[in-house]
């Protein structure tokens, strides 16, 4: 989520932690922070409402392949992390889910002819 304008900051090492939240414009705020992203957190929603509940990364709502693009565009050497919260007392099934899915997309793109 994008919060204020940070093109005004001079110094490069202000920086800032994406914290990708379905809903939110997540690959408008990759693009406008660019340099600055130093860090992404995903969580992804099944929908968009007031008592959204949260899935596997890739099976929701979030803009993944526009993410994704967004990083490569930047060039972004950051960190990424999985925001999983659905089932607290097993989340590694939903975790690896979210992993192979985004693999998978990464997998795709890499293999798609260019443009």
């Amino acid at each position: 989520m994008l919060l204020g304008n940070p093109l005004p900051l001079r110094k490069h090492r202000l920086g800032g932690a994406c914290d990708v939240l379905a809903g939110a414009e997540p690959v408008k705020a990759i693009r406008e922070l660019s340099e600055r992203v130093y860090d992404l957190h995903l969580k992804d929603l099944s929908r968009i409402e007031r008592r959204s509940m949260v899935c596997e990364v890739g099976r929701g709502v979030l803009d993944i392949k526009g993410i994704l693009q967004a990083l490569l565009d930047i060039k972004f050497t950051g960190h990424v992390g999985f925001e999983y919260e659905k089932d607290m007392k097993d989340v590694l099934p939903g975790l690896a889910e979210s992993v192979r899915r985004i693999a998978s997309t990464i997998a795709a793109r890499l293999s798609a002819p260019a443009t």
